[in-house]
């Protein structure tokens, strides 16, 4: 970003003078999550922080108040031009972007673009028409790919425990130690999730070590 003349606010604005950490996980907290600008609009720049917390996440908001002046359009016009989303195409397989761009590479396709790059805005009506236009031609675009490559299905197979005393129990306190790990990853402030998640963490450790334990004496006895 230094290189291209892009300064940070982080650090550098009224707001967060001293660079606030932005993410925090259950290793650490770290800044990760930066807000750049042009040198042009840094002297439009009002004020930079970095939010608290929130439960949606283990990074904090960044919040960037501007100094600027726009003309206000009225929520009526912006929902009379609304139009129905486009259907979305599902890609099955890797070779779907290749056949997109092949089939973008076609003259149809080339013409399309072309005359919407060319399009010169004065209003509203110049900005919406171009997007309605581009949008068809991308819905056209990916219905045609889609159309071009069928690849056959792919059944994930079920993946078995590799050790036999692996059993339900392991299986079901695994996921509960899984579930936990992601909600304390995104709140690792919480004093009680912590407990929690440590609590179900030794309880999964010691059954892990109790049904192995069991697993070699079973093993052992019919040698006895």
């Amino acid at each position: 970003l230094g290189r291209c003349n892009l300064p940070l606010l982080n650090g550098s604005t009224i707001g967060d003078a001293c660079g606030e950490f932005t993410s925090f996980q259950y290793n650490g907290a770290s800044v990760v999550d930066y807000i750049a600008t042009s040198p042009e609009l840094l002297e439009d720049i009002n004020r930079f922080s970095v939010m608290s917390l929130t439960q949606f996440s283990d990074h904090c908001p960044l919040l960037c108040a501007l100094n600027l002046r726009c003309r206000q359009i009225k929520d009526e016009i912006y929902a009379s031009k609304l139009l129905e989303p486009p259907k979305p195409t599902k890609w099955s397989s890797e070779a779907s972007a290749q056949t997109f761009q092949n089939t973008q590479d076609e003259e149809y396709f080339q013409n399309k673009i072309l005359d919407a790059l060319q399009h010169e805005c004065h209003t509203l009506d110049d900005v919406i028409k171009p997007n309605a236009s581009s949008t068809n031609t991308l819905v056209e675009l990916g219905e045609k790919s889609s159309s071009s490559s069928n690849p056959k299905q792919k059944t994930k197979k079920r993946i078995k425990p590799k050790n036999r005393w692996f059993d339900a129990s392991c299986i079901l306190l695994k996921r509960e130690l899984g579930t936990l790990a992601k909600k304390y990853g995104k709140d690792p402030t919480n004093a009680p999730l912590r407990f929690i998640y440590y609590t179900k963490k030794k309880e999964y450790k010691a059954h892990i070590k109790k049904e192995k334990s069991t697993d070699c004496d079973s093993a052992l006895i019919p040698l006895l």
